[in-house]
C-alpha cells in the first residue's frame, strides 16, 4: 500500500485499464477494488473467498517498463532482452522481499500471508488493516500532541527493530504507510526495499523516495543506508505530526539547514525528551543521527540528549552514561593520584633543601667532615604537627665527648641555625650537611647520633 488516492499514480494506474477489474478472481482471491498505486505496483482490497474475510492484495506492476494485456496480463513493453531481464530481476526481488516479511509476526508490522505467481507477474497477500493511513488524520487534525505521537513511536519502533534485526530495512516511511486501526494502534506497511534496488538499477533513484522523509543517503544508490536510514523517516512522521509540515528534503539541508528544530516548531512542547531526541534522529548526516533503534527508544524515554559522533556499527550503540558505583570509584583512584602526587613533592622538597645546604654553606674555608656514606633517610614528618612536637634534642654531655672550643657569638648563632634547620627538616642528609658545615660545633655530637639513626 502506498499513500492512498488522489495521487498521479493512481491516475495513471486506472487509465487505459492498467488495473485488475472489480470482481476479477485470483485463485481463491477476489478483487473488490484499488487501494493505491505507486512506480512498482498497484494495491488492491481483496476477498478471501475461503475464509470469507478482507485481504489487501500487492500486485508488481513497474509502470516505466510493463503493460497490461486485455485488462489482465502483465509484461514488459518490449520484446529487448534486456527489457525482459529488467522485468524478471524485479519481480524476484519482489518475491524475496515478500517471503522475508512472511517471517515477521509483530503486531505493528503488517502481516504477509502468501505470494503467488499469476498473469505473468507476482502478487503479495497480507492482511487487511482495517483503519485510515496517518496521513489523513493529520490532514483532518493539523496536528498532533506530544502524547499521541509518542504512543505511536513506541509500538512502531518495536516492529521495526523486529525487521531491522533480521538485516532488512523499511526504506519508506510515511505517514501513508502507518495505518491507524480502530483501535487507534499503528500498523507499519508497504516496504520499499525491493522498489529500492529495483529503481536503482531500472530507473531514476527519486521515483522511490519521498521528499522529506528520504534521508540524504537514499538519494544515491550507494548512500550509506543502515537502521539510521529508518530513524530518520520514522522522525519525520513525527515531526509532520507535531509541527504540521515536514522538514526540508534532505538535499537541501545537507548544505543549509534552516528546517525549524522540533523543540522550537512544535505545536505541543510539553515533551523535551521526545522533542530532543526527533531533532537527533533528524540529523542531516546520517554518522550523526542514532545508530540504531535501542539507541533512539533510550532517548525517547530518559530523555538521554546524544551529541554527533563518529560513524560506528550499528551493532556497537555504545555509549552508556556512568553509573554512580563507577563514579565513587574514579574518585577513589584521584585520591590515590593525589596522595602520591604530595608524596613525590616532598621527596624533591627534601632533595632541593639539601642542595640548597650544601651549595649555600658549603664554602673553600670551611673543610669538610672525613665522614663515611650517610645511613639510610629517616621518616619524613607525616605533618607539621609531628615536626613542631619533637622534642628538641640536649647537647651531648657524655663523658668521652671531644671538647669542643668555645666559638665567638656570631659562630655560636649560625651554629644554632643550621642545627635548628637540620632538626626541622628531619633526614639523615641535613645532618651529614650540619657536621660538614660545623665539624667542631657544640651540636656535633647529638648531630652524628641522628644523622646514624635508620
Amino acid at each position: 500500500m502506498t499513500d492512498l488516492p488522489s495521487s498521479q499514480d493512481n491516475d495513471n494506474a486506472t487509465e487505459n485499464g492498467n488495473t485488475l477489474p472489480p470482481g476479477y478472481r485470483l485463485q481463491e482471491y477476489v478483487i473488490t477494488r484499488m487501494l493505491g498505486a505507486g512506480g512498482f505496483g498497484v494495491t488492491y482490497l481483496g476477498l478471501d473467498a475461503h475464509l470469507d474475510k478482507p485481504v489487501a492484495i500487492k500486485e508488481y506492476f513497474p509502470f516505466a517498463n510493463a503493460v497490461r494485456i486485455e485488462q489482465r496480463t502483465v509484461a514488459p513493453r518490449t520484446s529487448l532482452r534486456a527489457d525482459l531481464d529488467e522485468y524478471e530481476w524485479g519481480m524476484r526481488g519482489f518475491i524475496d522481499e515478500a517471503r522475508a516479511l512472511g517471517r515477521f509476526e509483530h503486531r505493528n508490522i503488517v502481516r504477509v500471508l502468501r505470494y503467488l505467481e499469476a498473469n505473468g507477474t507476482a502478487y503479495i497477500i497480507m492482511e487487511f488493516a482495517d483503519g485510515r493511513p496517518l496521513s489523513e488524520l493529520i490532514r483532518a487534525t493539523g496536528t498532533l500532541d506530544a502524547v499521541r505521537v509518542r504512543g505511536l513511536l513506541l509500538p512502531l519502533l518495536d516492529g521495526l527493530e523486529l525487521v531491522h534485526q533480521s538485516g532488512m530495512l523499511h526504506r519508506d516511511i510515511k505517514p501513508g504507510n502507518i495505518i491507524l486501526r480502530q483501535d487507534g494502534s499503528p500498523v507499519l506497511i508497504d516496504f520499499g526495499a525491493a522498489r529500492q534496488a529495483i529503481g536503482a538499477r531500472s530507473a531514476s533513484i527519486s521515483t522511490v523516495l519521498t521528499p522529506g522523509y528520504a534521508p540524504i543517503e537514499q538519494y544515491s544508490s550507494h548512500g550509506d543506508q543502515g537502521p539510521w536510514t529508518d530513524l530518520y523517516a520514522l522522525a519525520a512522521v513525527a515531526y509532520v505530526a507535531l509541527v504540521g509540515q515536514p522538514p526540508h528534503e534532505a538535499t537541501l539541508r545537507v548544505r543549509h539547514d534552516d528546517t525549524e528544530p522540533a523543540l522550537k516548531a512544535a505545536k505541543d512542547r510539553s515533551d523535551t525528551a521526545l522533542l530532543t531526541a526527533i531533532d537527533w534522529a533528524l540529523s542531516p548526516e546520517e554518522r550523526d543521527r542514532p545508530q540504531c533503534i535501542a539507541e533512539w527508544r533510550e532517548a525517547l524515554s530518559a530523555g538521554v540528549n546524544r551529541v554527533p559522533k563518529a560513524k560506528k556499527p550499528p551493532s556497537a550503540p555504545g555509549r552508556k552514561e556512568q553509573r554512580g558505583e563507577d563514579q565513587d570509584t574514579n574518585h577513589g583512584d584521584q585520591g590515590i593520584n593525589i596522595q602520591l602526587i604530595v608524596g613525590g613533592l616532598a621527596a624533591v622538597l627534601i632533595v632541593a633543601v639539601a642542595i640548597f645546604f650544601y651549595n649555600a654553606f658549603s664554602t673553600p674555608d670551611t673543610p669538610g667532615a672525613s665522614i663515611v656514606a650517610p645511613p639510610p633517610a629517616k621518616p619524613v614528618p607525616t605533618s607539621v604537627v609531628e615536626v613542631a612536637s619533637r622534642p628538641e634534642p640536649a647537647p651531648s654531655t657524655s663523658p668521652a665527648a671531644t671538647p669542643t672550643p668555645q666559638p665567638n657569638a656570631n659562630t655560636a648563632a649560625l651554629d644554632e641555625q643550621h642545627y635548628r634547620i637540620a632538626q626541622q627538616v628531619g633526614v639523615a642528609e641535613a645532618y651529614v650537611l650540619y657536621l660538614r658545615l660545623h665539624a667542631d660545633g657544640r651540636f656535633r655530637d647529638e648531630a652524628i647520633r641522628l644523622s646514624r639513626e635508620p
